[in-house]
């Protein structure tokens, strides 16, 4: 059941019978339930993670309803580095997150702002391959578009990433604008900037 909407699922209703009674359970909040695995005697119900982020594991069965099994935190792929990240195979940025390398550059230059602005870039187009290597990608926060939209650019060559977020009342930009190259200001204004088209 829910309202859905834009990156939205519903949530997971689950009623049965114990003891003659009926009982329910809702799995899930207002964007949406985890999706389920069934287990041998349990409906597990694993949390989509983004960069930073940790979130229960919960499980139902017929005699405990919903508990929670555990806390999982996400994780890129183990052992990757720089040279795995493939450009031309990026479809979305919050893809690149899963190379390890990326995920700690991103880590150590966006620190407690990590979660924030990739939830900035979910509701987004395809990442774009620049003549010059970069890949840039920009989105919003879905039910948000306008108000956190995020912005990213990987420059495989130098090892660099750079990200800009709306804020109130200016863009947020890691690092200093002083140390963007000319060309991803321009592609950072044309996307989430004041001037954009």
């Amino acid at each position: 059941m829910g309202d859905g909407g834009n990156q939205c699922g519903t949530s997971t209703v689950i009623v049965w019978k114990k003891d003659g009674a009926l009982k329910d359970a809702v799995v899930g909040e207002d964007c949406g339930a985890p999706p389920a695995s069934i287990g041998d005697s349990r409906i597990y119900f694993v949390p989509f993670l983004l960069p930073g982020e940790t979130g229960a594991l919960q499980y139902w069965s017929p005699d405990e309803g919903v508990r929670t099994a555990g806390d999982l935190s996400f994780t890129p792929q183990p052992d990757t580095g720089w040279d795995d990240f493939d450009p031309e195979a990026t479809g979305y940025m919050v893809e690149s997150f899963d190379n390890a390398a990326i995920y700690d550059a991103a880590k150590a230059l966006l620190g407690n702002d990590l979660t924030d602005v990739v939830t900035g870039l979910l509701t987004g187009g395809d990442a774009e391959l620049q003549d010059d290597g970069t890949v840039t990608g920009y989105g919003c926060v879905p039910h948000a578009c306008g108000v956190s939209d995020s912005f990213m650019a990987i420059d495989p060559k130098a090892k660099r990433l750079y990200f800009a977020q709306q804020g109130d009342p200016q863009i947020r930009t890691w690092p200093d604008p002083a140390a963007w190259p000319a060309s991803l200001k321009t592609a950072m204004d044309a996307a989430i900037g004041p001037n954009r088209q």
